[in-house]
């Protein structure tokens, strides 16, 4: 909206305009990640606009503060920004310098008073959406846009069980696939009348501890946690546990649900599209499941690579590194057990720039492949 500021009755007028709506509009943990990324010097912000944008509290800088208040407010336990509107907006013919707080652009325009056909036209100003670092609100948006997924879900893997009354049971919170991640969030719903979390226990992931997590209003937990660095993410390792108190026989399939209310559930990785979140609750036998062995990552590489795997049950693997004539560089035998595993094939391994092959037998599978050596 606008307004007007006489600062001298009938000589001077200024022109305001403000926006303090939705103020969830645009921001995400991916915000949190970028911000983080800015002030660890990893990636560092490419446009001065990114800089205000980050600065939640409008103290004139980025620190761990304003990460902390953002979070807060994706978590639901602030509704809007505390020392912040939704929106800020600049005189559009002024210029910031590349570190936005050592200069000054007015949020106003101010004219001396005149007939209406002196006044310039347009007069323009440029907005900024608070929180958000990436430029993905929408300025028209009185309400969340719908997602616009263009890569393959995530599942979190829980076990389908029947929860029996009066009794506590620790659901592990597994993923379906490995993956280098530096966030997720998402909300998950239940029925108080039925279940309640008791606690929540951190798995592997590194700063996943109670900053990360909320419960806004009664029967639904918040969670979002990031990272500057990329983590990884491995199936059969879990990624928290739920301590689910059950006030009632119930399946657990039944009491608990994504909710799309607020934020959206989704993973980020580096570079790449977010990709939504999905449950899936699977047997026991499901759970185990066999033994599953992934591809190596980065791929191609300048460095070494990682091979994710999912063991059935401790059994030994093997691994060789050759050319394309077969000859074998590198080979390597390791006792695994049960869950998510990981081969490291280090940088000297790779004796020169070009394309290898790469066999591994687990669990009775052989799976072979090719990783170029950049």
């Amino acid at each position: 909206m606008c307004g007007t500021r006489y600062t001298s009755p009938g000589r001077v007028i200024s022109l305001i305009v403000e926006k303090d709506t939705n103020h969830l509009n645009g921001v995400s943990t991916y915000d949190l990640v970028l911000i983080t990324r800015h002030i660890l010097g990893l990636e560092v912000f490419n446009a001065p606009w990114k800089w205000i944008a980050a600065d939640v509290n409008r103290s004139g800088s980025i620190t761990t503060f304003d990460v902390l208040e953002l979070r807060k407010f994706i978590l639901g336990i602030y509704n809007k920004f505390p020392s912040n509107t939704s929106w800020r907006f600049f005189d559009a013919n002024c210029n910031f310098p590349d570190n936005p707080f050592t200069g000054y652009c007015p949020s106003e325009q101010t004219f001396v008073t005149m007939p209406v056909y002196n006044y310039p036209s347009p007069i323009l100003f440029r907005g900024l959406k608070v929180g958000d670092v990436n430029g993905s609100a929408d300025p028209e948006s009185i309400a969340a846009t719908d997602p616009d997924w263009r890569m393959d879900p995530v599942q979190l893997v829980l076990p389908d069980i029947v929860l029996k009354a009066g009794s506590q049971s620790d659901i592990p919170v597994n993923v379906d696939q490995p993956g280098y991640w530096l966030g997720f969030q998402f909300e998950l719903m239940y029925d108080p009348q039925q279940v309640d979390i008791a606690y929540v226990a951190p798995g592997f992931l590194p700063d996943f501890d109670e900053e990360a997590l909320a419960f806004p209003e009664p029967g639904l937990l918040a969670t979002s946690w990031f990272s500057g660095l990329p983590q990884l993410v491995l199936p059969g390792k879990g990624l928290f546990t739920l301590r689910i108190q059950a006030l009632r026989d119930v399946p657990l399939r039944d009491v608990l649900h994504l909710s799309p209310r607020r934020i959206r559930p989704e993973v980020y990785g580096l570079h790449e599209p977010a990709r939504p979140v999905e449950l899936r609750f699977a047997s026991e036998t499901e759970q185990s499941g066999e033994t599953m062995i992934f591809t190596p990552r980065p791929n191609p590489t300048s460095a070494g690579v990682a091979i994710p795997l999912h063991m059935s049950q401790t059994e030994v693997v093997r691994f060789e590194l050759a050319d394309i004539s077969g000859k074998v560089f590198f080979k390597t035998e390791k006792i695994l057990e049960q869950g998510g595993r990981l081969i490291e094939v280090p940088a000297v391994a790779f004796l020169y720039a070009g394309v290898y092959m790469w066999r591994l037998h687990a669990g009775g599978k052989r799976l072979t492949g090719k990783i170029i050596r950049l």
